[in-house]
């Protein structure tokens, strides 16, 4: 990734958006937090909705909301875990974060889980990393620069999706069954959403199915890696997600081509 960016190089305020790096750095350091309590029986609450919590989740949070905020003190924040003070809609760039997305994965000591941060601007996503540490392995993107992905030893790669156009043979990652007579496979269920939708990008899965009612924070950054590999999300009307409306929750979402976002919107329910 380059220092200078032309799209979307400064913000309305003129305010310079950071380079992919600090995202990046940020979520390294959140990483570290994470795998402290990673396999140590962490402190758990239930949220409403029966989701749970756990202290690492807290700690990464107000991690990221002291340094990222600190940094860029007139940029909006919005994260799972810290109540929504309303900046998000003043217009600034805004980080979207999740701290562990994935966290009953987290919590079952797998690693299927990620430390998700996205910083939208304009409705849309511009910079998105998503980091496992357990594999110890970066996805990132940032707009009009492309997506790919850091190995634990330090080899980058483009991500490069499967380009599937039809759903015959495809694998795709969906919250339902495969019902007797459909073309497609069902893939390996991760915790995470966002890696869900990454896999997409990084040419694992060839599309996912994201159920109705998933937030910003489990969309922006994983958003910004399916659009930079060339592939879109969009929901059944082909209306892109915006991350700057009242309500931060989504209508079922598709990932993939846009050839096999329109088979996958054949079966998936909610018609």
């Amino acid at each position: 990734m380059g220092e200078h960016e032309d799209d979307e190089a400064t913000a309305t305020d003129a305010t310079a958006l950071p380079d992919i790096g600090v995202l990046c750095d940020a979520a390294r350091e959140a990483g570290e937090i994470a795998l402290r309590y990673y396999g140590n029986a962490p402190k758990t609450w239930m949220k409403p909705g029966n989701s749970p919590v756990t202290e690492a989740d807290l700690a990464i949070d107000r991690m990221l909301h002291r340094e990222l905020r600190d940094a860029f003190p007139s940029f909006g924040w919005l994260s799972e875990e810290i109540e929504d003070d309303g900046s998000r809609l003043s217009g600034s760039p805004t980080f979207i974060v999740d701290p562990i997305d994935g966290t009953k994965g987290f919590m079952a000591g797998s690693d299927d889980w990620a430390v998700s941060i996205g910083l939208v601007h304009q409705g849309e996503p511009v910079r998105g990393v998503l980091f496992n540490p357990v594999r110890g392995e970066m996805m990132m993107a940032s707009k009009g620069m492309g997506a790919s992905v850091e190995t634990a030893d330090g080899t980058v790669s483009a991500l490069t999706p499967s380009g599937r156009e039809q759903l015959s043979g495809s694998l795709i990652a969906h919250p339902g069954r495969v019902s007797p007579g459909q073309p497609h496979r069902k893939a390996p269920r991760l915790a995470s959403l966002a890696l869900r939708i990454a896999a997409v990008a990084s040419g694992r899965f060839d599309g996912c199915v994201a159920s109705g009612g998933a937030r910003d924070w489990d969309l922006a950054a994983a958003d910004a890696l399916i659009r930079e590999a060339g592939l879109v999300m969009q929901t059944r009307d082909g209306s892109l997600p915006r991350y700057d409306r009242a309500s931060t929750a989504h209508a079922v979402l598709f990932c993939g081509t846009a050839g096999l976002c329109a088979a996958m919107a054949e079966f998936a329910p909610g018609r």
